[in-house]
């Protein structure tokens, strides 16, 4: 657009018909202050050569216009020359950007999470009053410290590589659970996230470190991995004296756990049975001595399912080639996929040795009241004996002394 020393437009193209919705027979003529919110006057005197006006659509409605002016003289006076361009998107983008700005000023500020903002020097440059309250300083206090200044010393090495790393641009962010040390001396606990702030042109402006206090729930982690350290060693002192034999196979058959009963009964040590096919070493024949094919063993094979009923009859093969009566149980152990079983089983020779000893003594017992004498005769009832002495008569009742 071109306007003369009076403030007329004497010329224009395109463009500027299509920005103000106006022909170029109704624009060139007219005065421009017309076509802004405030004079053209403004725009005539500045001593800059841009500035922002607000111009005026044909409907009246107003949208942000970036002018750039130039000036040249001629022979009928002063000509201005103005290039306007329509920036309601970037005046759109602004004001988004001051709304985030503000609402994270206030998020900030008044926020219950403790956050900070460190610069490449890594000194905390502002934080807000959370992260007062969870070190223990005041903001002017931490303004002359570093985020090392306040760290324990076994996790700065790694929460300072991680830092750097971040403003060199090789992660994005970060998050480590790590420890402050409060300006008291106490330790705290804190979940710390890390990103960083950029300019326009991607260079690093800041870090902002966002901080949970987690000390409770370390406290709550650390007892519960205690505890699940004795029932450990608990779970491996059962295991390790109890008088049955317990191993555990996984999916494809194979034994990843033994206890010592279990390799004694079977006469290998521990560390041998591990990574060995259970059914082809243990299990392979039946006990009438035909094979065991493992596609039809209940506890080994591939359709075996968890017997919580101990079996019987059955008999498991030694390391040397022995074999010996056995009963068992097994479990499926739970998981997202079929994760094996735990058998525990028992030898029961002492029970077949028993059991065979005590028919032997009931067979014996029938055997010698079968062959004992039968009496030669049975007193009837009534009957009576009586028993001759030397000398006596043979018969008493004829006989007199």
């Amino acid at each position: 657009m071109v306007v003369d020393d009076h403030g007329e437009i004497v010329e224009l193209n395109s463009r500027a018909e299509a920005l103000f919705g106006l022909g170029r027979d109704e624009l060139v003529g007219s005065l421009v202050d017309e076509r802004f919110a405030r004079p053209w006057l403004r725009l005539r005197r500045t001593g800059s050569s841009s500035l922002e006006l607000p111009a005026l659509r044909v409907d009246g409605s107003e949208f942000p216009a970036e002018i750039t002016v130039a000036r040249f003289e001629d022979a009928g006076g002063t000509l201005t020359v103005a290039a306007i361009r329509d920036v309601s998107e970037r005046a759109g983008r602004e004001a988004a950007m001051r709304d985030a700005r503000e609402r994270f000023r206030r998020v900030f500020e008044d926020g219950p999470v403790a956050m900070g903002l460190v610069g490449d020097d890594l000194r905390l440059t502002e934080v807000n009053g959370a992260f007062c309250r969870l070190t223990g300083y005041s903001a002017e206090e931490l303004a002359e410290l570093t985020f090392a200044d306040i760290t324990h010393p076994d996790d700065i090495d790694a929460d300072l590589r991680l830092a750097r790393k971040v403003f060199a641009g090789e992660l994005r962010s970060y998050s480590i659970d790590k420890r402050y040390l409060k300006k008291g001396g106490e330790v705290v606990w804190v979940a710390l996230t890390v990103s960083v702030v950029r300019d326009g042109a991607g260079r690093p402006l800041k870090g902002l470190g966002i901080v949970q206090d987690i000390t409770e729930r370390r406290a709550a982690l650390d007892l519960a991995r205690a505890e699940l350290e004795r029932l450990g060693r608990d779970h491996d002192r059962i295991l390790e004296f109890a008088g049955e034999g317990i191993y555990h196979v996984d999916a494809s058959g194979r034994i990843t756990f033994a206890n010592p009963a279990a390799a004694e009964m079977l006469g290998w040590s521990v560390d041998e049975l591990v990574g060995k096919p259970a059914h082809e070493l243990l299990h392979h024949t039946r006990p009438d001595g035909t094979p065991y094919p493992r596609e039809d063993c209940p506890v080994h094979g591939p359709d075996a399912a968890p017997r919580g009923e101990p079996l019987t009859g059955d008999r498991f093969w030694r390391r040397d080639g022995t074999s010996f009566p056995v009963h068992f149980r097994s479990g499926a152990v739970p998981g997202p996929a079929r994760a094996g079983a735990v058998i525990v089983f028992s030898d029961e020779s002492e029970r077949e040795r028993m059991e065979a000893a005590l028919a032997e003594r009931a067979s014996e017992r029938r055997g010698s009241a079968s062959r004992r004498p039968r009496p030669s005769g049975r007193a009837g009832r009534g009957s009576y004996t009586t028993r001759r002495s030397r000398g006596s008569p043979a018969c008493t009742c004829c006989s007199r002394r």
